[in-house]
């Protein structure tokens, strides 16, 4: 049987189910609309949330919801002898301890020893340094230099530039 286009088209279009596709359609850019203007926005205000940081405890809590929004859970370890590790984080088996630094100079040699005791203290088999600062040239090394040897697997290392690329989806963990 043969239906002719115009004759089908005319008739589709006068139909109730022309009108209900075409606003689901509509519906479906609206939210994917909405959406991105969701996220573009997060982004900025999390960039300025970075920017207006005064103090550890600030700065801490920040990292904590950068991480949350990322999928991890996050466990925030006690204020004093938390043997250096400030956040434990889990996603499925994936353990991994992280110090948060809140410092004006950069970082030295000592964030890495804290990691790798609270490492052995947690039981996680990575570690990360996250820092609203930089990491002088020995810690990059040694960092690279550590990793996989001994009980830690990996030693990642999170710069201001490296937390802001995260914080604007150009980079993950």
């Amino acid at each position: 049987m043969y239906i002719e286009p115009k004759l089908f088209l005319r008739n589709w279009r006068n139909s109730s189910v022309f009108y209900v596709e075409i606003s689901l359609i509509i519906v479906v850019i609206v939210f994917i609309l909405y959406f991105l203007w969701r996220k573009k926005k997060w982004k900025s205000v999390r960039l300025k949330q970075l920017e207006n940081i005064n103090n550890p405890y600030e700065f801490e809590v920040f990292v904590e919801r950068i991480l949350k929004d990322l999928g991890y859970r996050v466990i925030r370890t006690r204020k004093s002898r938390d043997f250096g590790a400030d956040i434990l984080l889990r996603k499925g088996r994936k353990k991994v301890v992280i110090q948060v630094k809140f410092w004006k100079n950069k970082l030295g040699e000592e964030v890495l020893k804290e990691v790798i005791a609270s490492s052995y203290v947690y039981g996680a088999r990575e570690g990360a340094v996250i820092t609203n600062s930089y990491f002088s040239k020995n810690v990059i090394d040694l960092a690279e230099r550590l990793a996989g040897k001994g009980h830690l697997d990996k030693i990642v290392l999170i710069d201001r530039e490296k937390l802001r690329e995260i914080v604007e989806g150009r980079r993950l963990l």
